[in-house]
């Protein structure tokens, strides 16, 4: 299942990253925040467009091990300086 929805969501990055480029460009006054198909493998590719709020939902709960998924999320979080 794990395998199933990193591709799935993979094959949108581009897209999503198309998008958070427009938006990170015209929209000056409010916070940007990405929601949908994060998990500690997909997360990197959003921080070039430093978003303020990253909501993390089925990347934490659909793991196989819930907590190591979330301490790898927010160890990415940390070092990379969203």
């Amino acid at each position: 299942l794990r395998e199933k929805q990193i591709g799935k969501f993979t094959g949108m990055i581009k897209e999503i990253k198309d998008d958070l480029k427009v938006v990170r460009e015209t929209v000056k006054t409010a916070k940007v925040s990405v929601a949908g198909g994060i998990c500690a493998e997909t997360l990197p590719a959003y921080q070039k467009y430093k978003p303020e709020v990253i909501i993390v939902g089925s990347g934490i709960t659909h793991a196989e091990d819930p907590k190591e998924a979330a301490e790898k999320i927010h160890k990415i979080i940390k070092a990379q300086k969203f």
